[in-house]
């Protein structure tokens, strides 16, 4: 169920079969993808070769107002309250469908890089004590995480952080990762 109307759907692509006319030759694209939700916009460009043993190339960009985000994912479960707007630049790539038995662990393979800018953002967590209220700032994900000036309130506390995760992905992807 979409809570919401999907509106200004937009996109151009091609699909080919290729040289040999098979799908292991077979291309699909799409670009310039563009859609409305609420007071959000997700758009981008997706690309897939082979589909017997896919290569995939997904750049994604997204301008979200959380609220609508809450209202779209079954998280009730986990989040009480989420509120703000996160722009979005996110690519990723590899040789295996995103939608083919994707674990975890899988992601780590493939090339990533995100760029997330959070303004004024918000998240209560249920069961959870704390509140992060407020938060403004850019994340940047690749091999590592980068925080550059997140700004906002943890409980009642104000907070400014800066600096470099490494491994990430790992430690979230893996039971072996480590910070």
């Amino acid at each position: 169920h979409i809570p919401w109307e999907i509106r200004d759907f937009r996109t151009a692509g091609s699909y080919s079969n290729g040289n040999r006319q098979d799908p292991v030759t077979t291309s699909i694209r799409l670009t310039g993808v563009s859609l409305r939700f609420g007071n959000s916009r997700l758009g981008g460009d997706y690309s897939v070769y082979n589909l017997i043993h896919p290569d995939f190339n997904y750049k994604i960009k997204a301008d979200l107002n959380l609220a609508d985000i809450k209202d779209f994912i079954a998280i009730d479960t986990l989040v009480e309250d989420m509120s703000g707007r996160v722009l979005a630049e996110i690519q990723m790539k590899g040789d295996k469908a995103i939608l083919d038995n994707l674990k975890k662990a899988d992601l780590l393979n493939y090339d990533h890089q995100a760029d997330i800018r959070m303004e004024n953002t918000s998240l209560k967590l249920r069961n959870v004590p704390f509140y992060f209220r407020g938060f403004t700032g850019d994340v940047t994900f690749t091999d590592h995480l980068d925080i550059i000036n997140l700004t906002g309130v943890f409980e009642d506390s104000q907070v400014s952080m800066s600096g470099r995760v490494d491994n990430f992905l790992e430690f979230l992807f893996t039971r072996d990762g480590n910070l």
